[in-house]
């Protein structure tokens, strides 16, 4: 497993292997990716922690020095949630400390977190689909889509009952039941409403809220179907979901994936793939699509280019015969978990700052520079909060403490001699350390508009411009003691080198490097010009023998 990426945005790890002949057939994953439950083929349900390798005790002691920080699943619990049917589905209800299990048999149960209590629920027998809606508290809607005869369905929506004791009462009231005419394949939450997939298209459940007098606004009870394609014919339809952001994800014709609101309108531009998914999850900002060639990132947020390939064969035989991977993300979209029949991988997003120094390394200046900027915006927005609050962080954005300095630390009277505050130096942000870096590159690289550019963006407290004295050297050398040694990320060097040697090194590289050039700016103008298919002779003879034609001389 590798990375080909223009952005390194997740790593891609192998966390478990099974040793039995048992086969796992769903997963979940709560708390930021530590509790992680695997649904088998016989029916039973496994609670596992992850942990570190060297925690895990299932290595030998020198492997697990050599692992290092690899994490490794570790098998605290299990119980048999279905006595011969295989676990097809679970969703974590964390408000209400339950799991939704559901097997290919279509049963239904719920499942304490605390006891591992199960509790069937036999309103939902014949079930097809689950789906868990996204909520901070409660009540917890439970959407169970169910058989109803030949080609058709009905959707019951559940309210999930809290309580440590399922024996003591109902897991979960019925709310509401809405037929739908076709047989429903998957469902997920987009805000309030649900996104069906059915045989040739996709279906939306749209909330009818109605206001009684002198009451406030109750749970909708009834829900209306809504026809959002019935054409699709080339692919299985596919559906995914951005939780956090109640929006959903729709595989459509040309293997696009199609991010949408509640009302199952697109509201970005499509994002491609080279075949049909085998799975739609969602982790913060991105979008990932899981594919037989392996992983392919979005970052949904910013356009609808791939940002990341990793390379994964599953190769597993039962995910090629259902054309489906279990996958599953938490709540947080910390980590995304990956289940085979025999291995689960996890899927971990690298820190905004990790990626934009990896950018800076590969000299992908214009990606580094866009992903500060964009992250910085992001954070100012988090701190400020809508009128002024505060929102929760997102784990692809840096802190919210980590906002850009502003210009009341200067004024401490504890000031340098260049008119900096001591403390201001000692907390640089990691935004303006990327920015001063990118800077420091670009004049290595004797990019000198695009590195003032970026230099005029930064605090005194991050870059002085007595810094570039190290590149006039025997005009500054009374000064050159004085000038702040600041390395930032070293990418660069420990200080900058003199212009002359900046200059006489750049014009040795590019006549190095002429002839190549010269060959690519050949085949790019080789690749524009159109091309024409040549005549025929018997073109050629019609063309001359035509009126308006030239004749042969």
């Amino acid at each position: 497993m590798h990375s080909d990426a223009t952005r390194a945005a997740f790593t891609l790890s192998l966390i478990h292997q099974r040793r039995d002949d048992r086969r796992m057939t769903a997963v979940a994953v709560l708390q930021s990716g530590s509790r992680v439950f695997l649904g088998l083929d016989n029916g039973v349900l496994e609670e596992h922690r992850c942990v570190p390798a060297s925690a895990a005790g299932a290595l030998p002691p020198a492997v697990a020095a050599a692992a290092g920080g690899m994490l490794l699943l570790r098998l605290l619990a299990e119980k048999k949630v279905f006595s011969k049917a295989a676990m097809a589905a679970i969703c974590p209800v964390e408000a209400a400390a339950r799991l939704v299990c559901m097997s290919d048999e279509g049963q239904v149960a719920l499942v304490s977190l605390e006891e591992f209590a199960v509790a069937p629920l036999p309103a939902a027998r014949g079930a097809v689909a689950v789906a868990v809606q996204h909520s901070a508290g409660l009540p917890v809607l439970l959407a169970v889509a169910v058989r109803a005869g030949k080609a058709r369905s009905k959707v019951l929506l559940f309210n999930v009952l809290p309580g440590a004791n399922l024996s003591s009462h109902q897991p979960a009231v019925l709310l509401a039941q809405t037929p739908v005419p076709e047989a429903v394949l998957g469902l997920v939450w987009a805000g309030q409403s649900l996104l069906l997939a059915v045989p040739g298209g996709y279906r939306a459940l749209h909330p009818v809220v109605t206001h009684a007098p002198g009451q406030q606004q109750q749970q909708a009870a009834n829900y209306q179907l809504v026809v959002l394609a019935d054409h699709l014919s080339s692919v299985q339809p596919l559906l995914g979901c951005i939780a956090e952001q109640g929006l959903g994800l729709m595989l459509w014709e040309g293997n696009m994936v199609l991010v949408t609101d509640a009302s199952g309108a697109a509201v970005r531009e499509p994002l491609q793939l080279p075949s049909q998914p085998i799975a739609l999850s969602a982790a913060g900002l991105f979008v990932v699509a899981l594919c037989d060639d392996g992983v392919h990132v979005f970052d949904h947020s910013r356009g609808s280019r791939e940002v990341q390939h990793i390379d994964f064969a599953h190769d597993d035989a039962y995910v090629r015969l259902a054309g489906r991977l279990p996958a599953a993300s938490d709540a947080g979209g910390r980590c995304i978990c990956l289940a085979t029949s025999s291995q689960v991988l996890r899927l971990e997003p690298i820190a905004i700052e990790q990626q934009v120094r990896e950018l800076l390394k590969r000299k992908r200046f214009d990606q580094a520079l866009d992903l500060i900027h964009n992250t910085a915006a992001e954070t100012a927005a988090a701190a400020a909060g809508p009128g002024g609050g505060s929102c929760p962080a997102s784990p692809h954005r840096s802190h919210p403490q980590q906002q850009l300095l502003s210009p009341t630390l200067l004024q401490a009277p504890d000031a340098s001699p260049f008119g900096v505050t001591a403390a201001a130096v000692r907390r640089p942000q990691w935004h303006q350390v990327a920015l001063a870096q990118a800077g420091l590159l670009l004049l290595v690289e004797c990019e000198w508009h695009a590195a003032l550019a970026v230099l005029e963006q930064l605090e005194p407290s991050t870059w002085q411009p007595c810094q570039l004295f190290g590149l006039f050297p025997a005009l500054t050398a009374r000064w050159l003691p004085n000038v702040p040694s600041k390395s930032y990320w070293g990418l660069h060097g420990q200080q900058l080198p003199e212009l002359t040697q900046l200059v006489a090194d750049m014009l040795e590289l590019r006549a190095a490097t002429a002839p190549l050039r010269q060959q690519q700016q050949q085949q790019h103008q080789g690749l524009e010009t159109p091309w024409m298919p040549s005549p025929s002779s018997n073109q050629l003879q019609q063309q001359q023998q035509s009126p308006g034609g030239r004749s042969g001389r």
